[in-house]
Formats: structure tokens, sequence, C-alpha cells
């Protein structure tokens, strides 16, 4: 279903290079409706293929053509009140009715990404090797094509269609290409040989990878080395510096164990105000040169290591454990801990009152739970899905997290209160029952693991990390008395070696 431009009826912030983005009528010949949003070409006679939030603003153009006959805009006189001039504005929509880099890049990304790239290097990048696009290392990439061959490959022929180019030939290379990218998707390296279509592939450390890994390796490791480094292994303890975290839900967590003035992060995510919705006003910018201490150091991928290097720390202290996931790629902590940086073992806070259950009826177990501790927070957590357990456990987003709904005559609607900050106003869906991988919250004081046949004892033990004073686990069928407590280590370049 094809929708042209009836009438421009507002246009907003004025984008260097671009069309502004604003308020449309648009019409498919039998609907007309109204919509908000960014459109690369405003002239009449043109067809987009468009998808739209449930809100009925435009979230996405999946195709682009020209129909018979010009036609300029039309546009509402009172949209050029603010923000753009009526002369610069029809200058820049006949430039964008030719342009075929804006609408090739307009097809292909997101307009969050968009609204601040440079299009002509961007599209001169495309125009040289369309598999930039999927590229892990390329600036131009999009993640979400990382692992997935047959949408990669659609975008690709895409962007070689509105370039007027033949659909892409080279399948053997890109699925090996694709491949590899896929088997180090959390490694960096492998022990396995990848196609011969990899580019740059050598073998170091005895494993294969290619010699962006190995530079990217050179370079942290030239940045941080034994005398400007030192690891505790546990639960943030005892801090030293600038305490520097990923995200709000890092800042706002390390205040339940630490108590410092000095919060900082690489990015200001939000807006000031939701910062101070969330108690995080006094988080700061990391200024170069810093003594820094990074908690959950575990969980920092190759990217975050790389801009936190940028900021030229003088000295790190990194707190981690490896009885949790590592998350992003590589495993810089484990590969500090394995090149023998000097460490300090800490507390590992976990609880340590695990009770097994058996019972029939897992959901009537688990409201018994929440009649027992009234009082309590409850998190579930299963690889299953069970749709009929509540308790009161939703995602909320900026930051992602998982928090408790409550009541309380203080907070009136739109808002909703909650048990870990003030109020909320957008709750997400259901957390009750969540995989345990996945969680991203509080330590909560009760605990419920819900196993299945594939249950893993290493599961288990990372449950009882996030728990603060009950664990319970429900119909265990497999031995989990080994209690794992070790992560399995990755395939990597180390680069303290």
């Amino acid at each position: 279903m094809s929708w042209t431009i009836v009438n421009v009826e507002c246009l907003w912030n004025n984008i260097p290079g671009k069309l502004p983005a604003g308020k449309f009528l648009l019409s498919n010949s039998k609907v007309t409706k109204h919509a908000n949003g960014w459109l690369p070409c405003h002239h009449r006679n043109i067809a987009y293929g468009l998808e739209f939030k449930s809100n009925g603003d435009i979230s996405k153009i999946t195709t682009m053509c020209t129909l018979k006959g010009k036609k300029r805009p039309k546009v509402s006189p009172k949209a050029f009140k603010k923000t753009i001039s009526r002369e610069v504005y029809f200058k820049k929509a006949d430039i964008a009715y030719r342009d075929t880099a804006t609408w090739t890049i307009a097809v292909l990304y997101p307009y969050w990404m968009i609204i601040s790239m440079d299009i002509p290097s961007t599209f001169q990048l495309l125009c040289q090797n369309p598999e930039h696009l999927c590229c892990r290392n390329s600036s131009i990439s999009i993640p979400d094509l990382y692992y997935n061959k047959e949408r990669a490959l659609c975008a690709i022929n895409i962007a070689l269609c509105m370039m007027s180019e033949k659909p892409f030939s080279d399948i053997v290379g890109f699925n090996e290409r694709m491949d590899w990218q896929l088997q180090t998707k959390y490694n960096t390296a492998s022990h396995q040989k990848p196609g011969l279509c990899v580019h740059n592939i050598q073998k170091y450390q005895n494993k294969w990878t290619t010699q962006e890994e190995i530079d990217i390796a050179k370079l942290i490791g030239c940045a941080i080395q034994k005398d400007n480094c030192e690891l505790q292994l546990g639960s943030p303890y005892n801090v030293d510096g600038v305490i520097v975290v990923k995200t709000l839900e890092d800042a706002y967590r390390i205040q339940c164990y630490v108590d410092s003035p000095d919060i900082a992060m690489l990015t200001l995510p939000g807006d000031e105000s939701r910062r101070k919705e969330m108690g995080l006003s006094n988080i700061t910018l990391l200024k170069p040169c810093q003594t820094v201490c990074i908690p959950w150091a575990h969980t920092w991928g190759l990217q975050d290591w790389l801009q936190l290097i940028k900021r030229t720390p003088i000295h790190y202290t990194c707190i981690g454990r490896f009885d949790q996931y590592s998350k992003g790629r590589g495993q810089l902590f484990q590969n500090m801990f394995d090149a023998k940086f000097n460490c300090t073992r800490c507390p590992h806070y976990k609880v340590s009152n695990v009770e097994m259950v058996h019972t029939t009826s897992v959901v009537e177990f688990v409201h018994s739970i929440l009649k027992t501790h009234a009082a309590k927070v409850v998190q579930c957590f299963s690889d299953d899905k069970w749709k009929d357990i509540d308790t009161g456990r939703r995602w909320l987003r900026t930051p992602r997290r998982v928090r408790s709904l409550t009541q309380r005559n203080d907070v009136k609607h739109p808002r909703t209160a909650l048990v870990e900050e003030e109020f909320t106003i957008a709750v997400g869906n259901n957390a009750s029952v969540i995989p345990c991988w996945s969680y991203e919250g509080l330590p909560v004081e009760i605990g419920v693991y819900l196993c299945n046949a594939s249950t893993k004892a290493f599961d288990v033990n990372l449950a009882r990390t996030h728990c603060r004073y009950k664990l319970y686990i429900v119909n265990c069928t497999s031995c989990l008395f080994s209690w794992e407590h070790k992560a399995s280590k990755r395939n990597t370049i180390n680069p303290f070696l």
C-alpha cells in the first residue's frame, strides 16, 4: 500500500542537509490520515511504503518511487512560522527530489541514525561496498543486521536497487563472512579456521582471528597494564576514585552498595529531568585523566572499554565476578585475571537461604509465596513462559530495568507508584517470570527459580546473586549440588599477554 503526501501541515526543527520532520496529511487513494515523522522528499508525486507506530506516527520507510508528473510540495503557510523560511525549504525540497543518496539512506536506516548522519559520505561507502550495512566493524553499519543473514542480504539488495544496480551476486562469500561474524558474536577468536572469503584472517595466540581484532586488543593492551590496573573479585565493596558505569540502571544500583558522590558515565543518556526523577542528578560525564573504578567490569564489552580508554584514565580499579554472565563481545575482566593482574578477593553478595520445593501447581505455589512474603519483592526466574504468574514486576524503559508496582495515596493517575522508585508514567510488559540471564534490576528480596529439564546449575547459582533474603528452587530434577560458580570462558584474544 503506497502513501503520497497531500499536504505538509507543520515543519519542525531544521536539520542541516535534510528536510525537516513534520506533520503530514497522507493518502493511499482510499484513506486519508495525519502522521508525524520524517520523510526525505515532500513532492506529491512520491509514493512511499510506510510502517506506522501504534499512535499513528511514521516508524519506517520501506519503499520510495516516483509517480508520473512532478508535483511540488503543498505546504500550509503556518508551517514556515518558526523553523525554516519558505525559500530555504523549497530549495531543500528540490534538491531532495533528485537526491539518490538521501532516498537510499531513507529506506535503509532508522530516523534516529539519519538525523545526525553525513549522508553523502555514508552513501559513498555503500557504493564502494554495500556489505558496510552489516559489517560489525563498519562505522555506518546497522546493528540489527549483524547476525541475520536474510535481513542483511535483503537490505543490501534494497540498497543496490535504489542505486539502479544489479542484485548482489557474491552469495558464497557473503555467507562465509556472516557465518564468521555470528561465530564471533561474543568471542573475538576461534579455534576453527573460517572460510577463504573472510578478510584479513590471521593466526594469533594460537587462534584464528582478524587483523581488526588484533589491532583492538593491542590498543587496549597499551592503555591498560598491570602497573595501572588492579582487580577486585566480588561485589562492589571498596571503591577508590571516580565510579564509572555504563547505564543509568548501573548508576542507580551502585548507590545501593556504596556511598559515593562521584559517579560518572561515558555519555549521559536522557535529559537532566529524567535523571533527577531517578535520583541521579549527581551523574556527570567522565573527565580525562581520572582515577576510575569500574563496578561490574565483567559486563563491559570491547566497545565499552574502547570508549573508556579514550578518556585516558590514569588508574583503573575493575570490580567483577565470574559467577555472572559476561556481556558484550570479549571477556576482558577474565583476560585481566588470566594475565595475573593484581587481584583482591572481596565478598560475593548472594543469598545463602535456599529452599528446594516440589509442587504439582507452580502457579498456586507462587501465589502462596506472595501471601507469605506480602511486604517483599518477589521475582521468578525461568526459561519457560508462565503467563498466569504476576508478582507485580514490570519492564520499564530508559533505562531498561525491572521494577515492582505498588500503590500509594500520594501517586495519582497517570503516574504509577513503584517500590524501588517514586513513580513511572509508562509501564511495560509483565516481568514476573524472566530468564535469569536477561535480568536487569536491583537485587530482590525473594527469588523463585522455576526449573525445567534443561535447567543448569550455573543459572540457579546466578539467581542466588540476584536475591537478598531467600531463593526457592521449584521442581528441580537435575543435580544442582555442584553449585557451578563460573561462567564459561569465551574464545578471545587476550590483550594482556
